[in-house]
């Protein structure tokens, strides 16, 4: 039998009032839930206690009878926490843990589409991956080849432009199978080593084609205030996967073509000044073309830190925010 934990949180302002949250164990397991923190934005923080070497799933329901899953934990000891940024949106919300059989699984937020799901695993700073069925899709990746030993091979490798920490010949190098396919832009292409040309794929602004059955639009990245991503040098790009639209920004400041999307399910949107965008402007823009879901990434961790609860706390009412560990 699956091994379960669950617990059963009723509305959130029932859960403000009254701040006691029944939790049913339904099975013996090695999992239990740590007690329940609700932050000050109301977003729910729940934390597992995990023994060492499994991985654990944590899944959600509103019936007990459709379970969806919410994110995949890394097999490691010790507490595993998620911070469920949707939990004010349902009047009543079930959670259990389970533990899976083996290792060999992705970690990251799972999101539903009408064709399977896609897991969405931060790597560092400009660098995630997303794996959908049989695709492993690689965007940006930099750094050592330690960061991806655990990892399947891409199949698709996405680069939004020529700066070094967005795109490294080398990286890439250990990351590809003969069969991946790498979308780039023209000033990427240019630069590439001889032995990566072959997989390369070139998209310009505004281009759209469709792979492994995943529609892939490249969009304008640039800056408006400085020289240091000029137009049509990057590409941003949306995907569609099943019925859910992902955008990714690249490197971008606060520009016209961002504010014109309609229909975006994720969000990753970069702000580090002066590079990208400042917060108010992240927020400005997301209130403009408001996906459902938001990542700020390619932030600055230090000297001085962007103030994503700022970023949240300007957006949070109209868009969920998922705030995740980059550094």
């Amino acid at each position: 039998m699956t091994k379960t934990n669950y617990l059963n949180l009723k509305k959130i302002v029932w859960f403000i009032i009254i701040p006691v949250l029944m939790i049913t164990v339904v099975a013996q397991t090695e999992v239990s839930f740590q007690p329940l923190l609700l932050s000050t934005n109301r977003n729910l923080i729940l934390s597992l206690n995990a023994p060492s070497g499994k991985v654990h799933r944590l899944q959600t329901t509103e019936d007990l009878l459709n379970w969806l899953n919410l994110v995949t934990f890394e097999a490691s000891p010790g507490i595993c926490r998620y911070t469920d940024t949707a939990v004010s949106l349902f009047p009543r919300r079930f959670y259990r843990a389970v533990q899976m059989a083996g290792t060999n699984y992705i970690s990251g937020d799972h999101i539903q589409t009408d064709n399977g799901e896609v897991i969405i695993k931060p790597i560092n700073h400009a660098t995630f991956v997303m794996q959908w069925g049989t695709n492993t899709i690689y965007f940006d990746p930099t750094g050592a080849a330690s960061r991806y030993a655990a990892l399947p091979k891409s199949t698709l490798l996405f680069l939004t432009h020529a700066h070094s920490d967005h795109y490294s010949a080398s990286t890439i190098t250990n990351v590809i199978t003969p069969a991946t396919k790498i979308i780039t832009p023209k000033i990427v292409w240019n630069q590439l080593p001889a032995y990566l040309s072959p997989y390369a794929i070139l998209m310009t602004n505004g281009m759209t084609t469709n792979i492994n059955g995943i529609k892939i639009e490249a969009l304008p990245m640039y800056n408006t205030t400085s020289s240091s991503h000029q137009k049509g040098d990057g590409n941003g790009y949306i995907l569609t996967i099943g019925n859910k639209r992902f955008y990714i920004s690249g490197d971008t400041e606060d520009i016209p073509e961002m504010r014109a999307l309609k229909n975006i399910d994720v969000a990753f949107i970069a702000m580090n000044k002066p590079y990208t965008m400042n917060v108010q402007q992240a927020a400005s823009a997301i209130l403009e073309f408001k996906p459902k879901i938001v990542y700020p990434y390619h932030y600055s961790p230090s000297n001085p830190p962007t103030d994503l609860n700022a970023f949240s706390k300007a957006v949070a009412n109209e868009v969920e925010v998922r705030l995740r560990k980059w550094y």
